[in-house]
């Protein structure tokens, strides 16, 4: 449980980061899976969160710039996820808000299903 919480605060905190949406994310997430498991190199994002309760997205975290190259991304974005990702001011900023206004946060790791 410890770390699908952990997992939804990075995918929060990517979040956050200007030119960053889903599909930056999820190369960035592929990358990690790729790490951890490298016989799935051509996992999708099925295998990403069905593996989310084991997988430690927070790895993401101690990566450098040069090495958010290797998941396809321009060395500009590189440069910008890595001053983001190492400035928790930001994170923490935003989870002070969700915590004063009790709001609720949904991802793509939870496991539960939401009306349309």
């Amino acid at each position: 449980m410890k770390i699908a919480l952990a997992n939804k605060k990075v995918l929060f905190h990517l979040s956050l980061i200007p030119n960053v949406g889903p599909s930056t994310i999820f190369r960035l997430l592929k990358y990690a899976y790729v790490q951890q498991f490298p016989d799935m190199i051509h996992a999708g994002w099925h295998e990403i969160i069905q593996a989310a309760d084991t997988l430690d997205f927070q790895r993401i975290y101690h990566y450098s710039a040069s090495e958010f190259r290797f998941c396809g991304l321009d060395e500009k974005l590189c440069q910008s996820i890595s001053a983001s990702l190492a400035d928790l001011s930001i994170i923490d900023r935003e989870l002070d808000l969700v915590e004063k206004y009790d709001v609720r946060i949904v991802s793509v790791i939870d496991n539960r299903t939401y009306a349309t």
